[in-house]
């Protein structure tokens, strides 16, 4: 404020309070906004909740037999996925789709995902639109169905994230942990693609990246939508 009371953001002839005549009505404040909670994807069967548009598209999906995964591909997501899978899998055997457009997550968030596909009694297809990197990238090529990707959508096979903290002792084990669950997944890529195991580990290291036309040779997915 200045000596004359006016802050120093504004004109030095502009008064900072502006009075009101006798009569006027009272100004109350702004009401602070309300907004709404984030809606949840929700589980087939369960009603979606009231007013949430996002949470009605999902439910759409889950109907048509189709889960979504998108973002990070972490635990919560995983879980939910499986959930989804399993759920569906109880209802009917007719195929589940699993479309995917993620940058993959932590080995053994996604460890329970692919054992899931493996045991259920539909068919999984598989489409990758945008991305699928890491752990993602393996769960598209693990799909027990059509695997298909988008023209556009592009595949990296990269080391998976690794999520550890603790005393020193923990780390060694979540490390010793996670390196044998990365040797597990290098082998089932390279058996779903037919690629020499050697290649694989190679590509993994690297964190190769590859366009749609690369992933059909490399064995990732088998066509292209609308090719």
């Amino acid at each position: 404020m200045t000596a004359a009371g006016t802050p120093p953001w504004l004109p030095p002839d502009r008064p900072s309070e502006v009075p009101m005549p006798p009569g006027f009505p009272h100004r109350e404040p702004f009401p602070r906004p309300v907004y709404p909670p984030v809606p949840q994807v929700p589980i087939p069967g369960e009603p979606p909740a009231p007013g949430g548009f996002e949470s009605t598209i999902y439910a759409a999906l889950l109907e048509r037999r189709i889960v979504f995964v998108r973002d990070r591909l972490d635990h919560d997501t995983a879980t939910l996925v499986t959930a989804q899978l399993m759920t569906l899998d109880a209802d009917d055997t007719t195929p589940v789709t699993l479309v995917v457009n993620s940058g993959g997550g932590p080995i053994d968030a996604v460890a329970g995902l692919l054992d899931t596909i493996d045991l259920l009694r539909c068919p999984v297809d598989t489409s990758c639109v945008g991305r699928a990197e890491g752990t993602a990238a393996v769960v598209v090529a693990a799909g027990s169905g059509r695997r298909r990707c988008g023209p556009g959508a592009t595949f990296r096979l990269r080391l998976p994230d690794l999520e550890a903290a603790g005393p020193a002792d923990r780390l060694r084990r979540d490390v010793e942990s996670a390196t044998q669950l990365q040797r597990g997944l290098v082998d089932r890529l390279a058996a779903i693609t037919g690629q020499s195991r050697a290649l694989v580990a190679r590509d993994v290291e690297r964190g190769r990246l590859l366009t749609a036309g690369e992933a059909i040779a490399y064995g990732l997915v088998d066509e292209v939508a609308g090719g």
